[in-house]
């Protein structure tokens, strides 16, 4: 006796939107994404990635045509050389959303820069006369000169050069 096993998979479709696409004559809503801290992702942004890269984010589509967000996946030299090649994207579905985070303006960069100062010149100030910091004091001082490089990723080419710090 011969048994056959039939599989339906079937789609749920978020709650309908502003952005609207049509697939079949119904309509669909565009696929959401938000960052680690539940901020929405939208196009236009700058995100900061896992391995430390900014990216910019933009309106895209799916294989299907539908609405979807994506990031730069095209060689700048190769469009430069090739410019009737279509620059293509990478979807935003193909990265873990907790390892993405919006990019703040400018202005909250710098601020947050130098809240992150104190702490940093602080411990380094301590240290150098002797004095040792505590755990948690340490832990901080860790945390601030990472957020700090995170920070001036963000900034690019604006970045102020930090100091050499001990690390």
């Amino acid at each position: 006796m011969n048994l056959h096993c039939i599989r339906f998979f079937y789609f749920v479709l978020p709650p309908p939107t502003q952005r609207m696409s049509k697939y079949k004559g119904k309509e669909i809503s565009p696929i959401q994404y938000f960052d680690k801290n539940g901020k929405e992702i939208k196009a236009g942004m700058k995100i900061l990635m896992d391995d430390g890269s900014v990216e910019m984010v933009y309106d895209t589509e799916d294989q299907y045509g539908n609405p979807n967000l994506g990031i730069n996946a095209s060689n700048e030299a190769f469009l430069e050389l090739h410019p009737n090649w279509a620059r293509e994207y990478y979807s935003l579905s193909m990265f873990k959303q907790s390892g993405i985070e919006i990019c703040p303006s400018e202005q909250e960069i710098r601020a947050e820069l130098e809240q992150l100062a104190p702490i940093i010149e602080g411990t380094e100030f301590a240290i150098d006369y002797g004095e040792q910091p505590t755990k948690d004091e340490y832990e901080k001082y860790e945390a601030a000169i990472d957020r700090r490089a995170k920070l001036t990723a963000m900034l690019g080419d604006d970045a102020p050069a930090p100091e050499l710090t001990m690390q």
